[in-house]
């Protein structure tokens, strides 16, 4: 399971990678594969972990300017700044645990992947 968990971070943070800031696009090419490796023959609540995972990777690498707008504009304490990033990343995360949840759920009943 480790090394699943590391395989889904390491996706998430291959995705974020590619967006505008970091601008590394040819991680679109390879970015889901190991978080669709990591799926294989995983149900139920592990899989949804294991999209949790992948989603909080790449949203806490996606949102980091959340700390910089709360703390500069918005005139709150850095730890603060901190937490709201996390509740808004672990929130969002959600989508991902669920959508790793069905597609597993898809790929027992012969929907998805191979």
């Amino acid at each position: 399971m480790i090394g699943k968990l590391l395989a889904v971070t390491a996706s998430g943070l291959m995705l974020a990678a590619a967006l505008p800031k970091f601008n590394l696009t040819i991680l679109l090419w390879i970015g889901l594969i190991p978080l669709l490796w990591a799926l294989q023959g995983v149900q139920g609540r592990k899989a949804f972990i294991l999209g949790y995972c992948h989603g909080l990777a790449q949203n806490l690498l996606m949102l980091y300017w959340i700390i910089y707008v709360t703390v500069i504009y918005g005139n709150l304490p850095l730890p603060v700044g901190i937490i709201l990033l996390l509740l808004l990343a672990g929130y969002i995360s959600i989508y991902c645990g669920l959508w790793a949840l069905l597609y597993t759920w898809g790929e027992s009943r012969g929907l998805a992947g191979t």
